[in-house]
């Protein structure tokens, strides 16, 4: 796979990033670097099965248990900032 400024530009927006022009020609071949190595493991051989763990990990999950919840005036008394039954909120849009 061949890369280009315009890839770079790509990944840069997805990370959130401002690269400078001489920041972009030193992750160029860096990134050529990194999808070469990315190449040789595709072409590697294995023999076994892969697996996600080395070892068996069994899931260790707790009962749920219901539990009493604190009543809305009790916790409308604990804000400033209500609105009749409900908290008031920041405003999100105009």
């Amino acid at each position: 796979m061949e890369i280009n400024d315009k890839d770079i530009d790509r990944v840069a927006e997805v990370a959130r990033l401002r690269l400078s022009n001489e920041e972009k020609g030193l992750f160029l071949p860096q990134m050529k670097e990194i999808l070469e190595y990315f190449k040789l493991l595709d072409d590697a051989k294995v023999d076994k099965e892969i697996k996600i763990h080395a070892v068996y990990m069994e899931e260790h999950l707790r009962e749920d248990v219901v539990k009493g919840c604190v009543e809305q005036n009790k916790l409308l008394k604990l804000s400033t900032h209500i609105k009749g039954d409900y908290f008031k909120g920041p405003k999100v849009v105009e």
